[in-house]
């Protein structure tokens, strides 16, 4: 699969959640169901895309790298992104990554939203 058919496939995954996650009884608390569920589907997700990015730029993945961009995205991005495209590359791995986390964090309150609002008829 190609890195940005797994990027798409994040967005899919924290729109179900945010969809999902409104009509759980334990909607909002910070270890819920939804959350947990989403949490390892994320972290698999960012497995694959860090195989699959490293094979699509030909980059020789350093050691541990997926495994620690899937457990611990904060420091396996970067960690990737420095080690694997060097400091210019990297920083702007590093800036998409941002980004794109902004996004999924978007996409996951507009669907939770739209879903209050379906269920409900008004915004909370």
């Amino acid at each position: 699969m190609t890195p940005w058919r797994l990027v798409v496939a994040l967005g899919f995954v924290w729109g179900v959640t945010g969809l999902v996650e409104p009509h759980l009884p334990d909607a909002g608390e910070t270890l819920n169901a939804a959350g947990a569920a989403q949490g390892v589907l994320t972290s698999l997700l960012l497995f694959a895309w860090c195989k699959a990015h490293a094979r699509a730029h030909a980059v020789q993945l350093a050691s541990g790298a997926a495994l620690l961009v899937a457990v611990i995205a904060p420091l396996g991005v970067p960690y990737y992104a420095f080690r694997g495209f060097g400091f210019r590359r990297g920083a702007r791995l590093i800036g998409l990554s941002i980004v794109t986390l902004l996004l999924l964090i978007a996409i996951y309150f507009v669907c939770f939203e739209l879903s209050v609002w379906f269920r409900y008829g008004e915004l909370v």
